[in-house]
C-alpha cells in the first residue's frame, strides 16, 4: 500500500496565480548578452502581464531595478534578485541573495559557488541541462551528488526554448530522488534575442502575496506549476485536491484534452482527472501530472510516495 508523504500543493492558495519568469537576460550595455537593456525587458514582461521577474544576466547581478529607472512596486510587479552563474561550468541561477563566485576564472570548481549560496541564503535553479556542452560532462550521478548535498538548489529548469527540453532527464532524477528529496520543475525563457525565446513558456506560482517572502516560500516548496507551447497558453490549472483517506488525487484544469498522470521514468500509467494511488501497484516513488491542451501544455509538480506494506 502507497502513503502519500510529498504533496507540493497541501494548503496553496490557488486564487493566487502570478505569471513568472525566472531566467532572462537584459544587459545589452554591458555584456551584450541581450537585445535589451533592463528597463526595456521590464517594460516587456510588464506588457505581458507578468508579475514575477528575475533578471538573471551572466556573471552578474542587475539589481536594483530602481538604478534602471523602474520600480517594482509601482509596476504591481516582484523583482526577484538574480544572476547567472558561469559560462563553462554548470550555468545556475542563483537567486535572492549575491555572492561573489560568479565567474569561471573564481572558482576552482562549481561547488565553490554552491558553498557560498549556502552560506549567504541563496536559493538556486540548475538552467538547461540539456545544454550540449553539459551532455558528456555532468551525468546523471552528478545531478543526483549536487541536488543531495545542496538543499539551496531547490529546482530544474525542464524546458528552455534554447536547447533541447528536459522533461525525460528530470523524470530521470525524480526516480532517483524522490520521495526523500523532491526537485521542483520549472519553465524559463533565456531571453537574449527576443523573438526567438521570449515569452515561449512560463511558470506559475501560486502565493499568499506578492511579497518576496510568500514567493520565495512558495517556490521553494514546490507551489507551482509551468506550462510550455504556443501563445495563448490557456491551459490553467484551477485546483488539486488530495483525499488522503481515500487514497485519491483529483485536478480541476480548464481547457485540456486529457490529463496524463506520470510516474518514474516518465511512464503515463493512467489518463483522467482522478487518480487512485492506495493500491496502485503501476505507481513508484511519485506521481506528476500533465494537462494536455490544444497547443500548450501544464505540468504539476511531483507528488512522493512511500510503500508501508
Amino acid at each position: 500500500m502507497k502513503e502519500l508523504v510529498v504533496n507540493p500543493y497541501k494548503d496553496v492558495n490557488w486564487k493566487n496565480q502570478y505569471k513568472a519568469n525566472l531566467h532572462t537576460h537584459a544587459n545589452r550595455w554591458a555584456t551584450g548578452h541581450s537585445e535589451l537593456d533592463p528597463h526595456e525587458i521590464i517594460d516587456l514582461y510588464h506588457a505581458h502581464g507578468y508579475k514575477i521577474l528575475a533578471i538573471t544576466e551572466h556573471l552578474a547581478f542587475v539589481w536594483p531595478w530602481e538604478k534602471f529607472g523602474r520600480s517594482a512596486e509601482n509596476l504591481g510587479m516582484l523583482a526577484i534578485k538574480g544572476a547567472e552563474l558561469f559560462n563553462y561550468l554548470h550555468q545556475t541561477l542563483c537567486l535572492f541573495e549575491t555572492i561573489t563566485r560568479t565567474a569561471d576564472n573564481d572558482v576552482i570548481d562549481i561547488y565553490d559557488a554552491y558553498d557560498e549560496m549556502e552560506i549567504n541564503g541563496a536559493s538556486g535553479i540548475l538552467a538547461h541541462p540539456r545544454y550540449p556542452l553539459y551532455l558528456e560532462k555532468y551525468d546523471l550521478n552528478w545531478y543526483i551528488e549536487t541536488y543531495t548535498k545542496y538543499p539551496c538548489l531547490f529546482g530544474m529548469e525542464v524546458f528552455n526554448p534554447k536547447y533541447q527540453e528536459a522533461e525525460t532527464w528530470w523524470d530521470k532524477i525524480l526516480s532517483i530522488l524522490m520521495p526523500q528529496r523532491p526537485v521542483w520543475g520549472v519553465a524559463g525563457h533565456d531571453t537574449h534575442i527576443i523573438a526567438n525565446e521570449f515569452d515561449k513558456n512560463h511558470t506559475i506560482i501560486m502565493a499568499d502575496r506578492l511579497s518576496e517572502t510568500s514567493v520565495r516560500y512558495a517556490m521553494e516548496n514546490g507551489h507551482m506549476y509551468f506550462l510550455n507551447g504556443e501563445t495563448p497558453r490557456d491551459v490553467v490549472i484551477k485546483n488539486i485536491h488530495v483525499d488522503k483517506d481515500k487514497g485519491s488525487i483529483d485536478i480541476t484544469a480548464e481547457n485540456t484534452q486529457r490529463i496524463e498522470w506520470i510516474t518514474k521514468n516518465g511512464r503515463v500509467i493512467e489518463v483522467g482527472n482522478s487518480f487512485s494511488y492506495k493500491h496502485n501497484d503501476a505507481l513508484d516513488r511519485y506521481i506528476r501530472i500533465r494537462a494536455v491542451g490544444d497547443n500548450n501544455i501544464a505540468y504539476s509538480q511531483p507528488f512522493g510516495f512511500i510503500d508501508i506494506g
